[in-house]
């Protein structure tokens, strides 16, 4: 519903005579550029905004050590997890510490790795310059008794919308498909 009074952008003067008039044409004069300041205020904003991102995916594109990256990302989700089990249910932060799981922050191939499968990650940039990210198990694991790896076929598993490669690894050494294929 739309406000049932306009916007004043200045005050009105109470008085009578040629003091209202003077107010009344100051007030018209004003008020178009009152509008451009604030629309001058919103592009200003904008440009900062888009300029902090430009900032932001320079460095990243930039930065020569992306396994340290790797370290943030994994140290900031942790921090975040610990943050969430103190909100949701209280404890110390030792309680907390012990309660998260370290593979919650793990990525795909440090997950694979700590069940003990060798792991490799492989990228590839299509034409419009999407990157995809590939994750392989070249072989079993060295404890199983599967047969030679030129012996196993080719699997290729594939994610739905919206997910990643860790969806094929949520049940573990025993029931996760990237695992037991």
């Amino acid at each position: 519903r739309p406000s049932a009074k306009p916007l004043q952008l200045l005050p009105r003067r109470r008085a009578h005579g040629t003091d209202t008039m003077v107010w009344r044409i100051v007030r018209r004069a004003l008020a178009p550029l009152v509008m451009w300041a604030h629309l001058l205020a919103v592009a200003a904003f904008l440009s900062v905004v888009r300029v902090a991102q430009a900032i932001v995916y320079g460095v990243y594109a930039l930065w020569p050590f992306p396994d340290a990256l790797d370290w943030v990302f994994a140290r900031s989700t942790r921090l975040r997890q610990g943050f969430r089990f103190r909100l949701g249910r209280g404890g110390s932060a030792a309680d907390a510490a012990s309660a998260l799981d370290p593979r919650l922050s793990m990525s795909t191939p440090e997950l694979v790795r700590s069940y003990g499968y060798a792991c490799e990650e492989h990228t590839a940039t299509t034409k419009d310059g999407f990157v995809i990210g590939l994750h392989r198990i070249p072989r079993g694991h060295p404890d199983s008794q599967a047969a030679a790896p030129g012996a196993r076929p080719p699997v290729l598993v594939m994610h739905g919308l919206m997910q990643d490669s860790e969806c094929w690894l949520t049940n573990g050494r025993g029931g996760a498909l990237a695992l037991v294929l």
